[in-house]
């Protein structure tokens, strides 16, 4: 899973710690676009490859709208629950950076 693509060059990239972020983005634009197929690919690669334990720099913003929105939406659109799993499992992991600190409020 990419997070990225350059329109021009068609390269790949891993900006983001290689969550598959684009895969994750567009969820919610194959389903309402009726793209059936590739909305039932990105599923099958959500429940198969999608991994929340690899090593590096992940964007905490990016991930929260990224990935977190793009399964929270992907559920809410077509109710599988393999999103909402993915969902529950990534803001587990994410829980930890709000405990830290004054919130800034």
């Amino acid at each position: 899973g990419e997070d990225e693509m350059r329109p021009v060059t068609g390269a790949e990239g891993r900006r983001w710690g290689g969550l598959g972020l684009m895969i994750l983005d567009s969820l919610s634009t194959m389903w309402v676009l009726g793209l059936t197929a590739e909305f039932d690919e990105a599923t099958r690669w959500v429940e198969t490859s999608l991994r929340f334990d690899q090593p590096g720099y992940v964007s905490f913003f990016e991930t929260t709208i990224r990935a977190l929105g793009g399964l929270i939406s992907a559920h809410s659109l077509s109710g599988r629950e393999v999103f909402l799993r993915k969902a529950q499992e990534l803001a587990d992991r994410m829980m930890p950076a709000f405990g830290h600190g004054d919130p800034g409020f």
